[in-house]
């Protein structure tokens, strides 16, 4: 009994561990750079890339949303 009682203060001692609150970087605001987007590919960077894709059996990309 003493032995499941030490497991289970220990449990939640361990499980009381941790930040409160949502997480977030680490730094200050300005220096956050995740998540980032990314910009978009144009036309011709698309279609020399899905040329390449092709000639390596690989499919092409997915159109663009």
């Amino acid at each position: 009994m003493r032995r499941i009682t030490a497991l289970a203060l220990a449990g939640l001692a361990l499980a009381a561990c941790g930040r409160v609150g949502p997480p977030r970087p680490p730094g200050p605001q300005e220096a956050i750079t995740f998540p980032r987007s990314y910009p978009a590919l144009t036309a011709e960077e698309r279609a020399e890339i899905n040329a390449r894709r092709v000639s390596q059996g690989l499919p092409p990309l997915p159109p663009p949303r």
